[in-house]
Parts: structure tokens; sequence; C-alpha cells
């Protein structure tokens, strides 16, 4: 009886340590960074300065934002062959990394890679499955670099960067993007033609530039776009948007427009059209169809008759901060 329990204390004792040692490490990871489960390991804001070593190698989805790392082996990542969704923001990076050729979502926003690292990283184009990109707030010097990104990807995020202008050709070989967004660029001339590679874009983000005019049906061979954005910019004309067959959201705010004329425009149908903080007198939007439309914080002093156009259905009307007299617009 006595030799039976030694042996069974014995065995315990085994087990524990065989436990302890291939969980306790485990468990170490969930309680510092809570992974939903093995294959999903996110790791945010948790003061890392380096990589844990208990990532299991079939990870699909591997978030480590706003940990302190810096320096890395730059093919650490290329061990996690299934490895899918990398994020990498706010990290502190400044150097190349190595991708593995199953991931489809980069984000290494605001970071300090350069413009070498970033070529090294989509090298191998033609292999890659990356469909979306997200490099905001790297200070890229973007111009005439904009080939550089696989031909595979859909989302195409480059705020916060460098891109005085854009060719006509700078987005040849791109064809797959639906969502492009170079806001914050500093951007002042786009080129006739500048989006025709693009016949699947959806969305896109021009906003918090220096343009001060765009060329003439500049989204001609763009007809699925549903919303743009051009707000805060130094545009003094509405942009000739021919070619679109209907907008969800055209958003136009901080510029220096000062009169709207529907049929400029060329897009019949805008569910919300907001031209907020402009310089606008007069509007007139016969032949537009739309739910919201924002004036807020303009010029107007007077309404002429039809000049909202045939809209039963408006769902909001925003006028006010004008020069409207109240009285005379409610005929009181």
């Amino acid at each position: 009886m006595g030799m039976t329990l030694l042996w069974t204390t014995h065995v315990l004792r085994i087990f524990m340590v065989i436990f302890a040692a291939h969980f306790i490490p485990w468990a170490k990871g969930i309680s510092g960074c809570q992974p939903s489960h093995s294959i999903i390991v996110k790791c945010v804001k948790k003061d890392l300065t380096a990589i844990p070593s208990w990532i299991p190698l079939n990870v699909v989805s591997l978030d480590l934002s706003g940990n302190p790392l810096r320096k890395m082996r730059e093919d650490f990542f290329t061990r996690f062959t299934n490895l899918k969704v990398l994020r990498l923001g706010y990290c502190g990076i400044n150097q190349r990394l190595e991708l593995p050729r199953s991931l489809t979502t980069i984000e290494l926003e605001y970071n300090s890679i350069s413009m070498d690292d970033v070529a090294a990283m989509f090298r191998r184009k033609s292999e890659s499955q990356i469909e979306l990109i997200n490099i905001n707030g790297n200070n890229l010097m973007l111009d005439g670099n904009i080939s550089i990104f696989p031909r595979s990807v859909k989302r195409l995020y480059l705020k916060g960067n460098i891109l005085s202008k854009i060719e006509s050709d700078d987005f040849e070989g791109l064809a797959n993007l639906t969502h492009l967004d170079i806001s914050h660029n500093g951007l002042r001339r786009i080129a006739k033609g500048a989006f025709k590679h693009l016949k699947q874009l959806t969305y896109i983000r021009l906003n918090d530039n220096n343009i001060t005019e765009l060329p003439t049906k500049i989204f001609e061979l763009n007809p699925e776009i549903h919303t743009i954005d051009i707000g805060n910019n130094k545009l003094k004309i509405l942009p000739d948007l021919r070619g679109i067959r209907q907008l969800t959201r055209l958003r136009l705010i901080k510029n220096k427009i000062k009169m709207v004329e529907g049929h400029t425009i060329g897009v019949r149908s805008i569910f919300h059209i907001d031209l907020e903080s402009n310089e606008i007198e007069y509007f007139n939007l016969t032949g537009v169809k739309y739910h919201i439309l924002d004036l807020t914080n303009n010029r107007i002093s007077h309404i002429n008759k039809g000049s909202l156009g045939d809209n039963p259905q408006i769902h909001a009307l925003l006028l006010q901060r004008n020069k409207l007299n109240w009285k005379k617009v409610f005929n009181v």
C-alpha cells in the first residue's frame, strides 16, 4: 500500500512538471495579451520590447500594435506560414521586414520605416496575396513610388505621407484597388487620367491636401465609386464627376467654392452632399437627387425658388451659420 501511494505521488509530480512546462508559459501569455484562441493573438499596448516566444507557429492573426518593438530579426515573421493578418502599428519600427507569403493584411501605420524598407517588403509582387496595406503616417516620399505595391492589393492606406503629385500612370498595375486613402499628403497636382487604371475603385480620400483644381472628368473611368472625400483643400469650383453612376457621399467641406450648380457635378444621385464651410453665395441643385444637403457655415443670403431641386424625400437640410433672413425664407 505504501509503495503504491509513493509511486502514485511520484507520477503525479512528473505530470505537474510536464503541465507547468507546457502550459504555464502560454498562461502567462494569455494573462498579458489575452488571445481569443490559439490562432488569433492580440497583444496591444503591453509595453513589449520583444515579440513573445509563446506565439504558436500556426497563428493566423497577430496584433502587436502599440508596443515599442523597434528592432527585430528581419525574417522573424516568415516562420508563421499560416499568418494572414499582421498588425504592427505604432511600434517604432525603423527597418525592413520579410513578410510570409500567406499574408493578406499588413498594418504598419505610424512607424519610422523608409521607402527602401517598403520596396523590400513588396519585392515579390507577383507572388503576393496581400489585399490590405496600411502604411499611414510614415512620412514616406511616395512621388514616383506607388508602382512598388503588389497587384493583389485592394485597400491601400497612405495617409500622412508625402505625395506632391499623381501622374497618369502612377497606379498602373493596381487594377484590383477598391479603397484608396491619400489624405494629408501635401498633394498639389493630379494629372488627367490619374485614376484610369483603377476600374474597381469604390472609395477615395483626397482630403487635407493642397489641391486647387481637378482635371475635367477625373473619375470618368471609375463608375463604381460611391464615396469621395476632397474636404479641406483649395478648390474654387465643384469637381466634374461625370462617369460615376451614383454616390453615397460627396464631401467637399472647407474649400473655397463660391457657387454650386447641380448640372456641373455630373452625377444625378448623391445621397449625402457635404459642402460645409465653403464660401457659397448661390446654389441650385436642380437635376440632382439627394437626401442630405449640408450647407452649414457659408455665405448664403437667400434661397431662390427651385434651387433645392425636385427632391420630395429630403432627410436633412442644414443651413445654419449663413446670412439668411429667416422671416423672408418662411414668408413670415
